[in-house]
């Protein structure tokens, strides 16, 4: 999080910089027409008597510049394009969620209907007092707010903010790259009245598409749904549309920049987009994928292109000693159906660009560190690696098929027929010196072909890069928390402390090895097994996966000694006769893979995970043909079963409050003995915390998900009402 001077945001991330006349025309009509002869306010906003709301309305005739609307129209440089509305004049759950916002006229015309929060433009949030504190909490409110619209509406590329703290008022930037914060200004003082026209000015005369409305995606009515139209410009110069039918990934995730994927099911609409659409039935169906990636970074397509022609001139078949393994991967590169693993691309085409770092941007001490939210630093990592912002730019592809991310996939059997066709894949990369270096269970997806078999392809490719030794290229500071399927090895030999003058993360790194992308697979597995439904398990479950700088312990000790007994111990007994054996094989392989005093090959490796996900499939199709096997999705057959990314209740997030759990209820609410009502109020508050810390954890783990996608440890959010 960024703070700049306020001059700089209106140079550099404004929305557009008026000019000169445009500013002089609206300030000397604000001059004369809004302000009483001093000049300047009789009284601070924190003087006036009365609700925040009544304070607001107070100044609602500066901040909403109506004179412009009385400027002759040839003064300015453009039209009118956004309104000012507060709290008191609006309808609809917009007012809900901010004191007062902008919006677009046209949704502002008599007998439109009531604004709900996706049309906010801009987001104002005020408080009276200004201490630290106040200034602190309204921050934490804005961009919960901004979050949340983003997060629900595709149409956003970024978005404005105004904050106000007694007479102090702040301007905020909003993107998937970083945000920024204005240094606050007193907008009650005559020497900034001309910067505080000159703000709104921008907001009331910008276009949609400067505001951060995306232009290529529209939103509308489709059978009685809200659903989206993305035209897609492509490289090759075609326009394509696409309706959305549904989501397939939307994960809600705690921080507001980077890739934030999206994944939509769609069919192709015919040009010219007809004007009732409820008279289309759906076509063919394709997966959408609408993400942000560093500006100069490849694409998938790229990468995918890359792949294929290293692949399709590679003959250097492989013997390794599982005669199988190599006959079919032999078989793979002679038939040509190399591609049959991997995600195909029908089109894509790039969009916006955020806007870049300005060189007057600084660390808003304001705002606390992303690292705040998470588990604190480890001895691997004694500080947080410093977050390199980059332009980001937007990226859409349309994937040729339709499938289901593993993470969501609900038996047992394809689960296994999918993993192992992963491995294939990855073997693949290997072969051709490529690696993927981001594989996890969203980016492995299961398909049905022609014969209703199951097939597993991957995706997420835009990460893969070909391989090097130099550990800087392939091996990526941990900026987040690690995902749960990272392979433990690359963290194992990092320095406790590093030497001054030196990067902590760059000293001593070991060198990326193929076998990486395989452990994570071994990963994914570990977690699947977890997930049957047996309480060991799914206690195990919670211990080893963990969003953190490093590895838990307990996925460390697991991974580390290979007499450890845990996961087999946990395994539910029927799973364990099968799966026990395979899971403790490929465990020691990798264990010796990665001993610096012997040198494995990596077709050892390869080879003996492939015959571990064989004889799994044996077992599926046999032995536990007839055994009926669930996954645990919640830690709690009580509450509730909605997908991640669709916003719930309180009641759904915290669980049953003291009274409910079994909490005792002596004294009727009064404190117990030599404990105040305030201290215990205070300890309830406290343990109600923890709670929703540990439900909110379970509730991920068990979905495979990143604790963060329920915006843990920010209450506001959590308290933010029903409207998303």
């Amino acid at each position: 999080m960024y703070s700049c001077p306020v001059d700089t945001f209106l140079r550099h991330y404004a929305p557009f910089s008026p000019k000169p006349a445009t500013v002089a025309a609206a300030y000397t009509k604000l001059i004369n027409e809004c302000i009483k002869g001093t000049r300047r306010w009789s009284d601070t906003p924190s003087e006036i008597d009365g609700p925040e709301t009544d304070t607001l309305k107070a100044l609602e005739r500066i901040i909403a510049l109506e004179a412009l609307n009385r400027i002759d129209h040839l003064e300015l440089e453009r039209p009118v394009s956004f309104q000012y509305v507060d709290r008191a004049n609006s309808t609809g759950k917009a007012s809900e969620v901010v004191y007062a916002y902008f919006a677009h006229k046209s949704s502002l015309s008599p007998g439109s209907a009531p604004l709900e929060p996706v049309d906010i433009a801009v987001a104002v949030k005020f408080k009276e007092d200004n201490v630290e504190y106040v200034k602190e909490r309204n921050a934490v409110e804005i961009i919960s707010v901004v979050k949340c619209i983003m997060d629900v509406d595709p149409r956003r590329m970024w978005m404005y903010g105004i904050t106000i703290e007694d007479d102090e008022m702040s301007l905020w930037y909003f993107s998937r790259s970083h945000c920024v914060r204005s240094e606050p200004f007193n907008f009650a003082r005559v020497q900034d009245l001309e910067t505080l026209t000159r703000a709104f000015v921008t907001f009331v005369l910008a276009t949609p598409t400067e505001m951060g409305f995306d232009p290529t995606v529209k939103r509308v009515n489709y059978k009685t749904k809200t659903q989206y139209i993305y035209t897609i410009n492509s490289t090759e110069k075609q326009t394509r549309h696409f309706l959305t039918v549904k989501p397939i990934h939307n994960p809600r995730s705690l921080g507001m920049t980077g890739k934030r994927t999206r994944v939509w099911k769609v069919f192709e609409l015919p040009e010219p987009i007809p004007e009732n659409l409820d008279n289309i039935e759906s076509g063919n169906e394709y997966a959408l994928k609408d993400v942000w990636l560093a500006e100069g970074s490849p694409t998938e397509r790229d990468n995918l292109q890359a792949i294929f022609t290293k692949l399709e001139e590679f003959r250097d078949y492989p013997d390794w000693p599982s005669q199988s393994f190599s006959q079919l991967l032999r078989k793979v590169f002679v038939n040509k159906e190399y591609k049959n693993y991997f995600m195909q691309i029908d089109i894509d085409g790039r969009g916006f660009f955020t806007k870049p770092v300005s060189e007057d941007d600084a660390v808003d001490p304001l705002i606390p560190d992303p690292d705040f939210f998470y588990d604190s630093p480890s001895d691997y990592y004694p500080d947080p690696v410093p977050q390199m912002y980059q332009v980001r730019r937007q990226y859409r592809l349309i994937y040729k098929d339709v499938g289901t991310a593993l993470h969501s996939v609900s038996d047992l059997p394809s689960t296994i027929a999918v993993l192992r066709d992963a491995v294939i894949a990855v073997v693949l990369l290997a072969l051709v010196k490529w690696v993927h270096g981001d594989i996890s269970a969203s980016s492995i997806i299961m398909l049905k072909d022609e014969t209703g078999d199951i097939r597993g392809k991957l995706s997420d490719l835009e990460y893969a890069t070909e391989y090097t030794e130099n550990p800087r290229v392939l091996f990526r500071p941990p900026r987040d928390p690690l995902p749960k399927y990272d392979p433990h090895d690359p963290f194992k030999n990092l320095p406790r402390k590093a030497p001054r003058g030196t990067s902590h993360y760059f000293m001593q790194m070991p060198k990326y090895r193929h076998e990486y992308d395989l452990e994570s697979l071994w990963w994914i597995l570990v977690w699947i097994v977890l997930r049957v439904k047996h309480e060991p398990s799914n206690k195990l479950l919670g211990h080893i996966f963990k969003f953190s700088y490093k590895p838990s312990k307990t996925r460390q000790d697991i991974f580390t000694c290979t007499e450890d007994s845990l996961i087999y111990d946990a395994m539910e007994p029927t799973i364990k006769q099968e799966f026990g054996s395979c899971v403790y094989v490929m465990h020691l392989q990798f264990h010796d893979s990665y001993d610096h005093y012997t040198t494995m090959p990596y077709g050892h490796t390869a080879g003996v995970v492939f015959m571990g996900f064989e004889k799994l499939l044996d077992a599926m199709r046999t032995s536990l043909k007839d055994v009926e096997i669930g996954f645990v999705d919640m830690p709690s057959s009580t509450r509730s079963t909605r997908v991640a990314g669709v916003k719930r209740s309180r009641q759904e997030i915290d669980g049953p409050g003291p009274r409910d759990d079994g909490a005792s209820q002596s004294g009727s609410g009064e404190g117990e003995a030599g404990t105040s009502g305030a201290e215990k109020d205070e300890q309830e508050a406290s343990q109600e915390q923890q709670r929703r810390k540990d439900l909110l954890q379970e509730l991920a783990v068990y979905r495979g998900m990143n604790p963060a996608h329920y915006d843990r440890h920010i209450d506001y959010i959590i308290n933010l009402p029903k409207l998303f």
